[in-house]
């Protein structure tokens, strides 16, 4: 049981001089804006500059922008989304290099917003999505689990700020 307490702390230590969290992560705008407040009116928010976060749901390459489709979450006070909340929606972060991240990815942006696009979903059906062109971003690191070893539905994430354990249901 010491030895694994050690090696973990050991990846803690790793993890946290290899990956250091910007400041437009830990800190969040000086008016913070909701998901929601501009998913109701995109225009009036254009310009805007927000820290939101969550999980990776795709990413993919539309024109000379890398764009990344977030299925947002609160987050957590040093800026990690908290799965165990309810999801606030879903929104596009744009870059302009390439990011090709993997589904289920966790990530914190801080960006400004840049209107919404049209998005399509299933079955024929489209939805607004709120663009965000991205100034900064952290992608929050989760333990590699070896194959058998872990669940398939869990997930335990670490950082700096804090552990935690995710259930896919």
């Amino acid at each position: 049981m010491k030895v694994f307490q050690i090696i973990l702390v050991l990846l803690l230590l790793v993890n946290c001089a290899t990956n250091p969290i910007p400041q437009g992560i830990t800190s969040p705008p000086q008016n913070e804006i909701s998901l929601a407040e501009v998913m109701q009116t995109p225009d009036l928010f254009e310009g805007a500059s927000i820290r939101w976060g969550g999980r990776v749901l795709k990413s993919y390459q539309e024109g000379a922008f890398w764009r990344v489709e977030l299925m947002a979450y609160p987050l957590e006070e040093n800026g990690r989304p908290t799965m165990e909340l309810p999801s606030e929606g879903r929104f596009i972060a744009e870059f302009s290099e390439q990011k090709s991240w993997n589904r289920n990815d966790y990530v914190t942006i801080y960006g400004v917003v840049e209107g919404d696009v049209e998005y399509s979903l299933a079955q024929g059906k489209s939805q607004r999505l709120p663009r965000v062109r991205v100034v900064d971003h952290h992608k929050w690191f989760k333990q590699e689990r070896s194959p058998g070893f872990w669940p398939h539905w869990l997930d335990i994430y670490w950082h700096s700020g804090g552990s935690g354990v995710i259930f896919h249901y």
